[in-house]
């Protein structure tokens, strides 16, 4: 498509997502250039720009361009989960938990949104709401050790311990080599009394 049109938006954007889904910031940060040449105030390419910041560890500028494309773009899903991620990165939850509570009603669906919304409500010390976040996520064959994690620390905010100590048995069945699991496994039955 790039060949016949070489200021397609949206290729460009899928060859940017693309990279970006599969950890290939390199070539992600090449096919964003090419973008930002022909296309440098599209609305894709700022978003682009603001999620290569956060990728960066550039809080600062990323915060800036999405809260400038939230004028323009209030109920796009992806920027207001990428805006929630950079506001939890922060240290905001309260305007994370707003941002990435509206990404969730637009993209039900999405993992990351739900992951993101919970880590926010444990951030406020609301483990309930961060459960309710994760519910359509730890149930299912879809079950990621990250969500099961997080489902788990809401249980220990919530001074479940029986709880916490099963969903981490979960977790660390998908990923038995991940040493934070596994610490939080010992932990979590030595909160309960028992030997390993």
């Amino acid at each position: 498509a790039l060949t016949v049109r070489p200021d397609h938006a949206n290729a460009h954007a899928a060859l940017v997502a693309l990279h970006l889904d599969q950890r290939d910031a390199v070539a992600a940060r090449a096919q964003h250039a090419a973008m930002r040449k022909l296309l440098p105030r599209h609305p894709q390419t700022l978003l682009f720009e603001g999620q290569i910041a956060l990728l960066d560890g550039d809080l600062s500028r990323a915060r800036e361009l999405f809260q400038t494309l939230l004028r323009v773009m209030p109920e796009h899903g992806v920027l207001l989960q990428s805006a929630g991620a950079v506001e939890l990165r922060l240290n905001a939850p309260v305007q994370a938990e707003v941002l990435l509570a509206k990404a969730v009603q637009r993209m039900p669906d999405s993992l990351p949104a739900r992951r993101l919304l919970a880590q926010s409500y444990l951030a406020l010390r609301q483990p309930d709401r961060a459960l309710d976040a994760l519910d359509p996520l730890i149930g299912t064959e879809r079950a990621d050790a990250e969500a099961l994690t997080l489902a788990a620390q809401a249980q220990l905010q919530a001074g479940r311990a029986v709880a916490a100590a099963a969903l981490f048995d979960r977790a660390a069945r998908l990923r038995p080599d991940d040493p934070k699991i596994r610490t939080a496994v010992a932990l979590a039955r030595l909160g309960r009394g028992q030997a390993e």
